[in-house]
């Protein structure tokens, strides 16, 4: 099956965010991405704490640009992704967020980024992201991703912790 371990991302991801340490992850539940993967360095790797810090470590030569996880590995690092044209995407967005979101409106795939300015931890599906979440919330949304298991629209699932911002809309 192509699961990972949700739990060893997570705590990364707890780590991460304290740290204020950049992060940009793209799942993608059923398309290989080889054109971005390209772009950077493949690999094939096991999704774990170590590993994901490793990996966004400052100090590390695969830091820079975004990983993809598909079929439960990381299959390369340091990709470029497309960044969002978007004109209403907030000021504070940096190139991390931007790329997220650029990512998620051009490939089916959840991209998941971390500021390394804020900490700031952003989820991004089809042009839209969702912020401000709790780490929980955040292991759900990929959760049913990966199953395939997402409400129809991201506003479905919207409550007052988690705010959709409908750029488009704007």
């Amino acid at each position: 099956h192509d699961d990972f371990d949700i739990h060893e991302l997570i705590e990364a991801l707890k780590t991460l965010k304290a740290t204020r340490t950049g992060a940009l992850i793209v799942f993608s539940r059923d398309i290989e991405l080889k054109f971005y993967a390209e772009t950077g360095d493949e690999l094939d790797a096991k999704v774990n704490k170590k590993i994901l810090l490793s990996i966004f470590n400052k100090q590390s030569p695969l830091h820079d640009g975004a990983i993809i996880i598909y079929k439960g590995r990381i299959k390369a690092a340091r990709c470029v992704l497309p960044v969002s044209e978007n004109d209403n995407l907030p000021s504070y967005f940096g190139m991390r967020h931007r790329s997220a979101v650029g990512m998620s409106e051009v490939t089916d795939t959840l991209v998941l980024a971390i500021s390394e300015e804020t900490g700031r931890l952003i989820l991004a599906r089809n042009g839209k992201y969702l912020r401000s979440m709790k780490l929980k919330q955040v292991e759900q949304r990929i959760l049913e991703y990966l199953h395939n298991e997402e409400p129809k629209t991201w506003e479905e699932m919207q409550d007052e912790s988690e705010p959709v911002e409908d750029i488009k809309a704007q």
